[in-house]
């Protein structure tokens, strides 16, 4: 279980929040909201979809506020609110702005239910 945000920054500007399930089909928000790959692609997409909208400010930087329940886990953030996704290149393994579980797997009586 998962949900994601988003927020672009420039400076000078206020921060803009971008909720991607009231801009994506179901299908495409489920598949994104708890996977890093697809978060970074499209923090990349909004940040160039800012850039075609407003051509002559700075390419905003692009953070995602990412919370996660893995395995029965209590939720926790998964992707590094402070680093800038739409900088982050595409990588091999896991990329450094994802952030470890804190809390071991659960024994079965004790899952986590929302």
């Amino acid at each position: 279980e998962g949900d994601v945000a988003f927020t672009l920054h420039r400076p000078g500007d206020e921060p803009v929040y971008v909720v991607p399930h009231e801009h994506l089909p179901g299908w495409q928000y489920d598949a994104m909201k708890t996977r890093p790959e697809l978060i970074r692609q499209y923090a990349h997409y909004l940040a160039d979809l800012a850039v075609e909208s407003e051509p002559t400010k700075p390419r905003p930087q692009v953070r995602a506020i990412s919370m996660v329940s893995l395995n029965g886990r209590k939720p926790q953030p998964m992707i590094d609110q402070a680093v800038d996704l739409a900088a982050e290149p595409a990588t091999l393994g896991t990329p450094h702005w994802v952030v470890p579980l804190r809390d071991p797997l659960p024994p079965r009586d004790e899952v986590y239910e929302p």
